[in-house]
């Protein structure tokens, strides 16, 4: 079998701080420093998922890629060049003494153990990043510095009395609202209730993932995080936009708890956001692509304002309708693989539901708060260590991130009815049915997640049509070249073997092709079901008409040689040639990872 549904990634992205210090004095520098140099060379699992979800064997091989269960991936462990011809970062080393070391790379970093300060090298010249002792000449205090965005789930609706205590010197909260004179210890506080003001103010915070994930971090890093709440309940991505007065809310936290470090003696390593949010998008039918600008201006903005990077804490599903937030949830996931400055440090809220951890519709009991936490903190800790996305089993899509991120749908549903996709862009809509006068390649509809037909997999489609015209048309493609998969849909009758007017699928690369003769009763003017089977141990495909299985004549290829994993990402519209594309009603699309039995499939009328 091929591999199904896979992409190559990015390259692991790159710490831009590079420092990984515990700073807990100087006397113990040198011991934290081989411990570090020690995890490098013999592989730090702090990204690991834990052994009972299956988690893989993962090394680096001598030519420097991921090695996953003995099998070389695609992926470098360390940095290549970047499309814009900039180097990335390939591995910091560290020097301790009085003078700079010769022959230094980039990210390079260096203590003084005299004046006990410490740089790091940006390729072309030694750059200053902070001391272990402040101006007055006292010991300074190195922590990093996260703001805690977004809505609810980041606010916290647990039970605080069931979250972990932090440690007194772990981890702190600044309250730029209600006391910025200080910090406080977490200890076991619920986080940010205090902090309300303006936009950004609510007192149901009644217990969150913070302490959690500040115990995780400071664990594998030896790094207190400074925390401050910027979180409300029930907010869309609109509601965070650059300009608004939540966002300008955000900045003035952000910018208080910076001054009051710098002026107290603290050296800030890091400055990161920590953002889990979505849900009221998903709730608002929020398409994909314009949650995934919305959120990227928002991150652009905080970046802009001294924020280095985005830790994005996905969100998960909602209890009582498992697909609900799909396109929100594969916006974040694809954001964290397109851009740099967005890292996933958890998936783990996306298998909440069937583990009992959810309260109700949209949140979590403290347990589950606990857990997101503990595995946000590790893996953030895990790049901040190292400077590489962490690895993680995702269950939402059955795979191992950022490895192996199938973009293919486990199941979809494009109703017209339900109004599950935006179909207006593919023609006029009425009645429940979008109808479609004139064939086009630019106007379609646009999958959630696209479809891949596979012969790795058993699988289902199903359509309802009607109103069918002359000529071929072509149902659902995968654009691209003349050679491009595609279904298409019957539009005559009677047929005969070959004709264009077949219901037909052919693979990518038009190695395979299968023709379904229907009857000669077909009345293609009627409201019709079609649907395609593939059992994938038996290598058998059918296809039926109002659930009548229909004759088969194979025109190309063959069912035990298998075909190409054929992306579907287009409804009717998008084909590259003009006049193959689709023209009638269209009602109904639906795709499942399974072999449906006929009395399962679609109701059409």
């Amino acid at each position: 079998m091929k591999a199904v549904g896979s992409s190559a990634k990015k390259a692991q992205k790159q710490s831009a701080g590079g420092a990984n210090l515990p700073w807990r004095g100087a006397s113990s520098l040198l011991c934290v420093l081989f411990i570090i140099s020690t995890l490098f060379l013999f592989g730090c699992d702090m990204g690991k998922e834990d052994d009972t979800e299956g988690g893989p064997t993962v090394s680096i091989n001598g030519e420097g890629y991921w090695v996953i269960d003995g099998k070389a991936t695609d992926v470098k462990a360390k940095g290549e060049d970047g499309e814009d011809g900039k180097d990335g970062a390939d591995g910091s080393s560290w020097t301790v003494g009085t003078t700079f070391p010769l022959s230094p790379k980039k990210n390079d970093m260096f203590l003084n153990n005299t004046s006990w300060k410490v740089y790091q090298y940006n390729g072309s010249k030694w750059v200053l990043k902070g001391s272990l002792i402040s101006d007055d000449g006292t010991a300074s205090t190195i922590v990093d510095l996260v703001m805690f965005m977004g809505q609810s789930n980041m606010a916290g609706r647990g039970d605080y009395t069931a979250a972990p205590s932090v440690p007194v010197g772990h981890g702190y909260e600044f309250r730029a609202v209600s006391d910025a004179t200080r910090l406080y210890d977490i200890g076991s506080l619920p986080f940010g209730k205090n902090e309300n003001r303006g936009v950004i103010s609510e007192t149901t915070k009644t217990g969150s993932m913070v302490p959690a994930l500040m115990n995780s971090y400071y664990e594998y890093t030896g790094v207190p995080i400074v925390g401050v709440s910027a979180s409300k309940g029930g907010t869309g991505i609109d509601w965070w936009q650059p300009g608004g007065d939540a966002l300008n809310e955000a900045i003035a936290r952000y910018k208080a708890a910076r001054t009051y470090l710098s002026q107290n003696g603290y050296t800030v390593r890091h400055q990161y956001m920590v953002w889990c949010q979505g849900e009221t998008d998903g709730d608002n039918s929020m398409l994909k692509d314009a949650y995934k600008l919305r959120l990227s201006n928002m991150v652009n903005e905080m970046h802009r304002q001294g924020i280095e990077k985005t830790m994005l804490v996905r969100i998960g599903n909602h209890r009582d309708n498992a697909t609900l937030y799909d396109g929100i949830i594969l916006a974040q996931t694809e954001l964290c693989e397109e851009n740099e400055d967005v890292v996933m440090i958890s998936a783990r809220l996306a298998g909440m539901a069937s583990e009992g951890l959810m309260k109700d519709k949209f949140h979590y009991t403290q347990d589950g708060y606990n857990t997101v936490g503990a595995d946000a903190g590790k893996n953030m800790a895990y790049y901040v260590n190292s400077g590489m996305e962490p690895y993680f089993f995702d269950s939402e899509y059955k795979c191992y991130y950022p490895f192996a991120f199938p973009y293919e749908a486990q199941s979809l549903t494009a109703s017209v009815k339900d109004g599950t996709h935006n179909f207006s862009e593919g023609g006029i809509v009425s009645s429940g049915k979008v109808t479609v006068s004139a064939k086009s390649s630019t106007k379609k509809i646009s999958l959630t997640r696209p479809v891949v037909l596979s012969d790795g997999y058993s699988w289902t489609l199903e359509a309802v049509i009607g109103n069918m015209t002359s000529g071929t048309t072509v149902l659902a493609s995968a654009g691209g070249a003349e050679a491009t998969g595609f279904i298409s849909v019957p539009n005559a009758s009677p047929q005969s073997a070959g004709s264009t007017a077949q219901f037909r699928f052919r693979d990518l690369g038009k190695t395979f092709q299968v023709d379904f003769t229907l009857p000669s009763g077909f009345n293609p003017s009627a409201k019709n079901h079609l649907a395609i089977t593939y059992d994938a141990q038996a290598r058998t495909i059918k296809g039926y008409l109002n659930k009548q299985e229909l004759s088969v004549s194979y025109t190309v290829g063959s069912q035990a040689s298998g075909f190409n994993d054929t992306p579907l990402t287009a409804l009717i519209g998008g084909y590259v040639t003009e006049d193959y594309n689709f023209k009638g009603d269209f009602y109904y699309f639906a795709f499942h990872k399974r072999v449906l039995i006929t009395s399962e499939m679609y109701a059409s009328n």
